[in-house]
């Protein structure tokens, strides 16, 4: 916005206004140099007028235009065309038919599997006397990397196919199993301390396996759950909370399992499945 003063001096103010205001009125003006006005893209503001004498009839040459009554006028349009999608997009997630309990069952769904997926690999590589396994870094990285993705592709597979042949409702129940009870197989390790890479490596493929199975049935939840109006940005809302799900829980596994002891911390794990079943037995699945 120009603040702009009218310099012009009061010899000229007064021919300029003499085409306008009768002579016998102009005494009652204030000069040039006292009136000022403000200009913007779309307003022109005077917010001192001089005060014509009662009567007078010769002001048709000024015009005052009113400011905005607020400060939506003057809003930036590409902020609003950038924001107004995400606002959006927002208010139909939020809008969504049982939307509290889909939040819940984002976030608590993995509760145990986050906390243990942080300490699994930090067990494993601890040594005996620590509680842990004392594996070396390559066979950890075996274990993990080669035996345990491969059931957990195996289960993601298997699941997706259950499903495609009698639907999620059919196996929703038997997939909530199957990402709690494999848990278990930690306690055993924790408590037993084996040596044996093959008892080690199965216990990691049943675990790894029965997760993968289980999540299949998270993952079309929020497929599901997304359908209708802007379903690729709601999606994209629900990936947000699962990672979500997965970071808060995981920043105290370490503090727990120090704490604890990793026996301990995976009793509480089994424990936390609990969680599961519960967000999971809140949330209608129709199909």
């Amino acid at each position: 916005m120009v603040l702009s003063f009218h310099a012009a001096t009061s010899q000229v103010s007064r021919l300029a206004t003499n085409h306008i205001i009768p002579i016998s009125h102009q005494a009652s003006l204030p000069t040039s140099r006292e009136a000022f006005f403000i200009h913007s893209p779309k307003h022109t503001i005077l917010p001192t007028l001089p005060k014509f004498p009662k009567g007078f009839k010769g002001n048709r040459g000024i015009k005052v235009f009113k400011a905005p009554k607020d400060s939506k006028d003057l809003k930036d349009p590409k902020e609003s065309k950038v924001l107004a999608p995400f606002v959006d997009t927002l208010r139909v997630f939020f809008r969504k038919k049982g939307v509290l309990p889909a939040l819940l069952f984002m976030l608590l769904f993995r509760f145990p599997e986050a906390q243990l997926a942080k300490m699994a690999q930090p067990f494993m590589l601890r040594g005996l006397e620590e509680g842990g396994l004392g594996l070396s870094t390559e066979t950890v990285g075996l274990a993990y990397g080669t035996i345990g993705v491969i059931a957990l592709l195996a289960g993601g597979i298997l699941g997706g196919w259950l499903v495609s042949r009698n639907g999620l409702k059919h196996w929703w129940w038997p997939m909530i199993a199957a990402i709690s009870l494999p848990d278990a197989v930690y306690i055993y390790l924790a408590m037993a301390q084996p040596t044996s890479l093959w008892i080690i490596d199965t216990c990691v493929a049943v675990e790894q396996f029965g997760y993968g199975f289980g999540f299949t049935a998270y993952m079309l939840f929020l497929v599901y759950f997304s359908k209708g109006d802007r379903s690729t940005s709601v999606f994209s809302i629900c990936t947000a909370m699962q990672a979500l799900g997965m970071m808060l829980p995981g920043m105290m596994a370490g503090y727990l399992a120090d704490l604890w002891g990793f026996a301990t911390f995976f009793w509480w794990v089994m424990a936390c499945c609990m969680v599961t079943v519960v967000v999971s037995a809140m949330v209608k699945v129709e199909r």
